[in-house]
């Protein structure tokens, strides 16, 4: 890189499409060294737009959380990306912290949750 003076643009950090991170020094240097991304990981939750969180928690509040706002909040977990690049963003959780079959097992027991709930009917 210094030889040629091209800069880095993305990281990948696996084999798919999903791994390719836009590559920052700090963060990088961060999670390289076990500290976590905090910077990313505020990033990731700002991306999801959670505009109606207020009247979530006034339904928290009064005990009236359905299904369908845990519907919703599966979906934000699953915009999200990757559990193991979530944890990997937190400090004293390492990429390794999920073997990748655990998170796929649980990705899948998530959607067949969510396959669950589009099959109810609002009664």
């Amino acid at each position: 890189v210094a030889a040629t003076k091209s800069p880095i643009i993305f990281i990948g950090t696996g084999e798919h499409i999903d791994d390719f991170e836009p590559f920052k020094t700090q963060p990088f240097i961060s999670k390289l060294l076990g500290m976590g991304d905090i910077e990313g990981l505020i990033d990731k939750v700002n991306e999801l737009k959670l505009d109606d969180n207020e009247a979530l928690i006034e339904k928290l509040k009064h005990g009236q959380f359905t299904l369908r706002d845990m519907y919703e909040q599966f979906q934000n977990i699953m915009k999200m990306g990757p559990f193991s690049q979530i944890l990997g963003m937190i400090p004293g959780f390492g990429t390794d912290f999920m073997s990748k079959g655990n998170e796929q097992e649980s990705m899948a027991r998530l959607k067949k949750l969510m396959t669950i709930m589009d099959s109810m009917n609002d009664q």
